[in-house]
């Protein structure tokens, strides 16, 4: 059987002026290096490389918005609500629900982008192909705002994340302007951009060779090479591609085929588009031809049907397969791990909204949960500061008789607590107790940022076995009163129903009140004013 010579292999250089080669002349082959740039990048691992670069910056976004919502961020809390059900009651459903479609909209929209990206792929291969033999294709218009699966699926998750911001304005605690700056700087601003990018990328006709580009290497050969070139609309050889390949299997008697063969038999079978037909009235009335909208983003992967035939033999098509199977496995890992992640998301927004439940992380101590909410001290939204009051490690735990290092300065750990025991008693309050004045600047107050005990242990070399650490004994006595003192600390949060959060740095232990009181025996009052409430504080963040 005679096969067709390769375009592809010899390169537009040699291409351009003849219509092709007879299957019985010999023709030889243009080195690489010898094509032009643009031909080079429709090769198909470079069209890999293309299309993992058209997606990189959407998916360099969406990462950053899934990392600011995910619920192992002890940062969710500045963009998420908590949808604590003692303060929002049967609401806390649906923000709870809401809260899952916000997380889910990165991981829908990452799913949707590989889809973009595997269609640019297939319709930058045939349009490369196509131009070889002649002939132009015209792509329908994608555009998302057309597209019922990207409105339903992308839009709904976005749309639903938009109600979850509105329920954080509207419900309490209530979101305040610094709030809601966060918010737009690290979920709104993002979430545009990769809507515009995503437009941008689902328009492939606007990333094939320029004009300019096809002109530069050999004009007269270009100009010759369209002046012959035929226009044919994406549906019409849609359609042709079904009979073609029926053909040509049937003349091929069940033997392989090459790609130019089947795309010559497509041609044949495809009519090129006129334009509209002059009239008497207005004979030099200009073609005029208005593109389609494609509604659907499945669709335009079509070219599939010619590119990946399973018969087609030349070295060319094999490459684009070899390449399209890369793309491939890369596609099923994700999938695979955006459906991991969206199930686990769900499960547990699902186990979080339960009366008795609590989410991931959280720490039991004494009948009462606490949450992580970063580091620093604890704030209410706005930053504003709840009142409470504070003591040294030194009187709820005795210190070990130790001389150690200065430890490196690390900020404190702040604790909000999601739940009290049933039957806990406040404390008493000492009357006597003075709140301290401001102008004891000797003592410090939770204004200042004071030294925390690092929690990594001090090592030493030693000298027999140089590859083995040995811990500090110094080091390890510190880090356990550390903890002991921190656990007393939370037992003591546990035991006041009146306590919202604890934070605990290096030699204090501060406890945050829900509604203004005074501190009990042994423990001093805030210097700073509390922030006046309607309801009672709520910590939220940490500064």
């Amino acid at each position: 059987m005679k096969e067709i010579r390769s375009q592809l292999s010899r390169g537009f250089s040699e291409s351009l002026m003849s219509p092709g080669p007879s299957s019985s002349e010999a023709s030889p082959r243009v080195e690489e290096d010898e094509l032009p740039q643009w031909e080079k990048d429709y090769y198909p691992w470079s069209l890999l490389l293309r299309s993992m670069v058209l997606i990189g910056k959407q998916s360099a976004i969406l990462l950053f918005v899934y990392f600011q919502l995910a619920s192992w961020n002890p940062a969710h809390h500045k963009v998420l609500h908590s949808c604590r059900p003692s303060l929002m009651g049967s609401w806390s459903y649906l923000c709870e629900a809401t809260k899952a479609c916000a997380r889910c909209f990165p991981l829908v929209a990452a799913s949707t982008s590989m889809i973009t990206a595997g269609r640019f792929m297939l319709q930058s291969r045939l349009f490369y192909h196509m131009l070889q033999s002649r002939a132009l294709i015209d792509f329908h218009n994608y555009k998302i705002s057309a597209d019922i699966f990207v409105i339903v699926v992308i839009g709904g998750c976005f749309l639903m994340s938009l109600v979850h911001i509105a329920m954080d304005i509207f419900l309490p605690p209530h979101a305040g302007v610094q709030r809601l700056t966060n918010i737009c700087t690290v979920y709104l601003v993002p979430c545009a951009i990769f809507f515009g990018l995503y437009d941008s990328a689902s328009d492939v006709e606007r990333h094939f060779v320029p004009l300019t580009k096809f002109y530069e290497e050999n004009p007269l050969h270009a100009k010759v090479h369209l002046g012959a070139s035929e226009l044919y609309l994406e549906e019409e050889l849609k359609s042709a591609s079904v009979k073609s390949r029926q053909r040509t299997r049937s003349a091929a008697q069940g033997d392989t085929y090459s790609l130019n063969q089947l795309l010559d038999e497509t041609l044949k079978v495809a009519q090129p588009y006129e334009g509209k037909i002059a009239t008497a009235s207005t004979p030099l009335a200009p073609v005029a031809h208005r593109s389609k909208t494609s509604r659907n983003l499945f669709k335009g992967l079509w070219p599939a049907r010619l590119l990946l035939d399973p018969r087609l033999d030349d070295q060319d098509s094999i490459g684009f397969k070899h390449a399209w199977l890369a793309f491939s496995v890369m596609f099923v890992l994700i999938q695979a791990a955006v459906l991991v992640s969206l199930v686990s998301s769900g499960l547990g927004e699902l186990w979080d909204a339960q009366a008795d439940h609590y989410p991931y992380g959280t720490v039991e101590v004494n009948g009462s949960h606490y949450e992580h909410v970063g580091v620093g001290y604890c704030r209410e939204l706005g930053m504003k500061i709840p009142d409470g009051y504070y003591t040294a490690l030194s009187n709820l735990v005795a210190p070990p008789n130790i001389a150690a290092e200065p430890p490196a300065p690390r900020r404190g750990l702040a604790v909000a607590k999601i739940s009290a025991p049933r039957n806990a008693k406040a404390p008493r309050s000492n009357a006597a107790a003075a709140k301290r004045k401001k102008a004891q600047s000797s003592s410090r107050s939770i204004s200042v940022q004071p030294d925390v005990l690092p929690y990594s242990f001090l090592e030493t070399r030693s000298d027999l076995n140089p590859l083995k650490k040995k811990r500090d004994p110094e080091a390890a006595a510190l880090e356990e009163w550390h903890h002991d003192s921190e656990q007393t600390c939370a037992k003591h949060c546990s035991s006041n129903p009146n306590c919202g959060a604890y934070a605990v740095d290096q030699d204090k232990c501060t406890i945050y009140l829900k509604v203004a009181g005074q501190a009990p025996q042994g423990w001093s009052d805030f210097i700073e004013r509390a922030a006046a409430h309607q309801g009672p504080a709520v910590v939220q963040q940490t500064n």
